[in-house]
């Protein structure tokens, strides 16, 4: 059981449905502090959908969200502001704006929150373009970005307002094995630096297993197994055991 001190989200009983789509039925989970917390499951189970809840995008129809011990699921979209100053999101793709140069998509969110001289932008640009490994991009366009360094450039521009948790949706799809290695050392490097929690979605096992504190398996509406990688190596549930070596019924 972990200590509450160490818990820094915390799902209770959360209840989604889209129409007759029952996302699901009853969900709980716990995220540690500090730690890299990877959520998997099969496509369509709701991976996504949770990572969206937690920041606002989404409501929960039921239940609540625990962050630093304060309910946040019923917030108003301007109470979550100062939320999202502190839970950033890496969308899958970068989604990145594709009509400004990387300058301008790392200050969006700098303009959003702070008020911050042209001069101070500048330099917490820069600051993250050299975290992320990309540093001098400041005036290319997306269109000119590989998909690796689109992630990379929407990486900078999350981690912009200095949060302390950081949310990669799906970071290492589409990438080839270069670019998913640099990924993943980003995402343990990150951890490490800045002391971040991080929750990531992903389907990608080998990935998960490389960058995970911990692991949750979601499947059939709830989560189905909560643990170490350690742990989930030697489960003896058959559906986790499964998926995670591949094996069809």
């Amino acid at each position: 059981m972990v200590e509450n001190k160490n818990i820094i989200i915390s799902f209770k009983d959360i209840k989604k449905r889209f129409s007759d789509n029952i996302v699901y039925e009853t969900l709980n989970l716990d995220i540690i502090k500090s730690q890299t917390t990877t959520i998997f499951g099969g496509s369509g189970t709701g991976k996504s959908v949770l990572l969206k809840i937690l920041i606002g995008l989404l409501k929960a129809d039921s239940g609540s969200i625990l962050f630093n011990n304060q309910d946040i699921s019923k917030f108003s979209e301007r109470r979550y502001l100062p939320i999202r100053k502190q839970i950033a999101m890496l969308f899958q793709g970068g989604a990145l704006f594709d009509s400004i140069n990387v300058e301008e998509n790392i200050a969006y969110p700098l303009k959003l929150h702070f008020k911050m001289t042209n001069k101070e932008m500048r330099r917490v640009i820069a600051k993250n373009l050299e975290m992320v490994g990309l540093p001098g991009t400041e005036k290319l366009m997306p269109a000119e970005l590989s998909g690796g360094m689109q992630k990379r450039i929407g990486l900078a521009r999350a981690l912009a307002t200095n949060p302390t948790v950081m949310l990669y949706d799906e970071p290492t799809t589409g990438l080839d094995p270069i670019n998913v290695t640099l990924i993943n050392n980003l995402i343990i490097r990150l951890k490490e630096e800045l002391n971040l929690t991080s929750i990531v979605v992903t389907h990608d096992m080998e990935s998960a297993f490389t960058i995970s504190d911990k692991v949750a398996m979601l499947w059939d509406k709830k989560i189905i197994f909560y643990g170490s990688v350690n742990d989930i190596r030697d489960t003896g549930n058959p559906i986790v055991h499964r998926f995670i070596n591949g094996i069809s019924e």
